[in-house]
């Protein structure tokens, strides 16, 4: 008896989920795919997933764990951007087991570390390293933007300002602006893409601002127009 439903019961341990849940979005997306039956694009398979989907209740079957990035990641290319574009993602909960994680391996100062000595210091608690915020914000630009794309390189930040700590159980959310997008002279298989990241904490609190700078690899076909 318990065999035959061995499958399920290890979905459980791990995930928390019945196949109930599985069998109930699978039945979404093959509905989807009858619905979008005559249409050559997986965006519009996709589209129709997402709207007839809206009275399945996800969240009542999601295990208790912290909330991490929610927007929906997006395939860009470099041709997508354009100055005074801003992209989004987010929120991100930090919790305090990576903050500590995180400075263990690279920043072992006793303010990351230490939550105990840490709620009498400076800090008046456990704060995370500035590389561990930086970190987190690449993540959020890698799914909300670089993902799928050209992207192949960085020559360096212009500037990095951690203005406020960031402490556990803050949600962070990604703001990313669009300063210049242009082939380079001479290179034109070189896409340069120079933009600023911000986070914010829950309460609308800027704890990190930076200038990056990402390069493409395009071929000569790829690219808008006129870019020299």
């Amino acid at each position: 008896m318990i065999r035959s439903h061995n499958e399920g019961i290890v979905a459980w341990a791990q995930t928390r989920q019945t196949n109930g849940l599985r069998e109930a979005i699978n039945g979404l997306v093959q509905a989807a795919e009858r619905r979008a039956r005559g249409y050559g694009r997986f965006d519009t398979i996709k589209t129709v997933s997402f709207l007839i989907s809206r009275n399945l209740d996800l969240q009542a079957n999601q295990p208790s764990r912290p909330a991490t990035h929610l927007n929906f990641r997006r395939d860009m290319k470099f041709a997508d951007f354009h100055v005074d574009q801003v992209i989004k993602a987010g929120p991100y909960r930090v919790s305090e087991e990576e903050i500590v994680a995180f400075a263990k391996l690279y920043d072992p100062q006793w303010f990351h570390t230490d939550p105990a000595a840490s709620a009498d210091g400076f800090h008046n608690g456990l704060i995370a390293s500035g590389w561990h915020t930086c970190g987190i914000a690449m993540r959020l630009a890698v799914d909300s933007a670089l993902t799928g794309s050209e992207s192949y390189a960085s020559p360096g930040l212009a500037y990095v300002k951690w203005l406020l700590p960031v402490r556990p159980a803050d949600e962070l959310s990604f703001k990313a602006t669009i300063l210049e997008v242009r082939r380079a002279r001479g290179k034109p298989r070189l896409g340069i893409l120079r933009w600023r990241w911000q986070l914010h904490n829950g309460k609308g609190a800027e704890v990190l601002d930076l200038e990056a700078t990402s390069l493409f690899d395009l071929p000569p076909q790829h690219g808008p127009s006129g870019m020299s």
